[in-house]
Formats: structure tokens, sequence, C-alpha cells
């Protein structure tokens, strides 16, 4: 009687590996479940669409055990481009215009097929002002430039001053300096005037300073919060901004405002003339100039002129005479 128990137990127990053994074998990755991704290039302002444009994509974190090799895809004739497959997970993509690689953007792709009007900005080629200071504001006239910087000689140690510069040939050179009356104030832009240079100074204070020797010669309290200032000469008044707002000021009373327009979902962080006001946002990267009618003629992505890469978060900006762009950054 327990020779017949062995046995039994021996018999199920090679019937129970043979099982495991078959299964082993009868096992077979899932399939993966892949999807397509698609899209039009149109120009930012017409919407028309744009052939030529390079499209980079790039996993960045795949929710199945799947690896996605970095593709791209240059549109055709009709703007259109794809990927298939591609996988759910979260992605980046970026475009590139003219050899120029602009801002990255994130993309999710889910258990379905998706679609995309990518719209594509303008390039707007200018010079980034590489010049160490806490709040890097400057402003140009022709080519003439003052810098509100702290100093850090041995004679002027924390002094708040107006570094003066001339550009030759390209390149800007110390020219001189004041002492500036803007101590421990937060500048955010300046702007020089037909008289005197406007410096904009968080939250709400317009000051107007004296070009001839960096004195104090007026100061006005906004209602407004402003984060940038600039000079319009045909009309002879400053513009001003706040987050969302762009305003127009009366000349010889800038506390008043004349016009205003809202632009939702804008950061404006900065201004600048030059046969047209042109704003800076912060949140989509973009800068735009407008016509007489203050509508929006053109949208660019600025781009560094030396690196040919798109320029994020620019703090404040003017052009010189000769129409070039110059950027600090924040």
């Amino acid at each position: 009687m327990k020779v017949k128990i062995k046995l039994v137990v021996i018999i199920g127990l090679l019937q129970l590996l043979n099982c495991w053994k078959k299964q082993d074998h009868d096992i077979t990755r899932p399939i993966i479940p892949h999807y397509i991704f698609n899209g039009t290039m149109v120009d930012y302002d017409s919407g028309e669409k744009l052939p030529n444009i390079i499209i980079k994509l790039t996993a960045s974190r795949m929710l199945y055990d799947v690896k996605f090799p970095t593709q791209s895809d240059t549109s055709d004739s009709n703007g259109n481009f794809s990927f298939d497959p591609v996988y759910p997970g979260y992605y980046t993509w970026r475009v590139q215009k003219e050899g120029c690689w602009l801002n990255e953007k994130k993309l999710e792709i889910v258990h379905r097929d998706s679609t995309s009007v990518i719209a594509v900005p303008h390039l707007f080629y200018g010079k980034v002002f590489k010049f160490r200071s806490s709040y890097p504001v400057f402003a140009i006239n022709g080519t003439k430039a003052w810098f509100n910087v702290y100093s850090m000689t041995p004679y002027f140690k924390r002094a708040q001053m107006f570094i003066l510069y001339v550009l030759t040939n390209g390149v800007w050179f110390e020219e001189g300096y004041y002492l500036s009356p803007l101590r421990n104030k937060k500048a955010t832009s300046m702007a020089f005037g037909r008289d005197a240079l406007y410096v904009c100074i968080a939250p709400n204070t317009l000051y107007l300073i004296n070009t001839l020797d960096g004195t104090l010669i007026g100061q006005y309290q906004i209602s407004q919060n402003i984060t940038a200032v600039a000079y319009h000469p045909p009309q002879n008044c400053i513009y001003t901004c706040s987050k969302n707002n762009l305003y127009r000021h009366e000349s010889e009373q800038p506390i008043n405002i004349v016009s205003s327009w809202n632009f939702e979902n804008h950061t404006l962080s900065a201004l600048a003339y030059y046969k047209g006001i042109y704003t800076y946002d912060n949140t989509n990267y973009l800068l735009r100039k407008y016509n007489t009618e203050m509508n929006v003629e053109i949208t660019y992505a600025f781009v560094d002129s030396d690196l040919k890469i798109q320029i994020l978060n620019i703090y404040d900006m003017s052009f010189d005479g000769y129409g070039q762009l110059w950027v600090t950054l924040l």
C-alpha cells in the first residue's frame, strides 16, 4: 500500500513538470499597442502650409517596455509629416527652420492616433548682450548704450552705476559711467526718449534720468504694475506693458494712459521700438511686431545670430541704430 502511494505521487509530479515545460515553450510576448503621430506645419500668422520643416521626436518616458530611438521627419509640399509607429508615453519634439532649432515642446501619446497642427514662427536674428548684472537692463540710442549695473570696483564697491558704451564695428566698448540714483531698486527695463532716459522700476514706478549727467529729473507712479518701457519717436510717446497688457501714454505726462490692449495667455517682459512696436512674450517665447493699428503684423522666434538657436527668457531688449536687436537674459 505504501509503494502504490509513492508511485502515484511521482507520476503526478512528472505530469506537472511536463505541463510547466510545455507552458515555458508556449509563452509569447504580448503585442505592444502602437499608433501614428502625424500633423501639418503652418505659418504662425497666415496659416499657410510650410514644406521642408524638420521635426525631431524624442521619447522621454515610455509606458511599455519598448525602446523608441529619436526620429526625424521633414514636412512635404503640403506641410505634412508622420511618425509610424509611436507607442504610448511621453515625448518631446522640436522643429528646425532655416537650420535653426526652435524651442522644445512636450507631447503625450495616449492609446489612439494623434494629429497636430504646428504653427511655426518666422525667425528674427539678433544679438545677446552677455553682461553680468542682477538686473540686466539697458537702453540703446543709435550707437550709444547705457547699462544699469552694480559696480564691484574698489572705489565704488556695490554702487549703482550707469555704464556707457559705444558701438564700433559691431563691438561695444566702454566709454564712461555715471553714479546712478537708483540704488537698491529693481529696474526691469530702460528706453531712451527724446529728452530723457526712462527707467521702469518694479512694480509700478517710472523714473526719468538726465542723459547729460545721470541725475534723476522725474518720477511717476503708475496705477498698473509695469514690466517694460519703450519710446515711439513718430508718436513722441512711450509705451509700457504689464503681464497681459500694453499701454500707450501721453508724452508730457507719462502717468496718463491714452490707449491699452489686452493679450491673454501672454507674459510681456520686454518692449522695443524699430519701425513699429515689438513685444516679447516669456510664456510662449515669441517676439511680436505690431502695425499702426496695433494688430500683430508678424510673429518671430528670436534666434541668436551667432549660435543659430532660439533664445528664451529675455529680460530687456533694444534696437541699435542699424536695426540690430540686442537682448539681455534672465
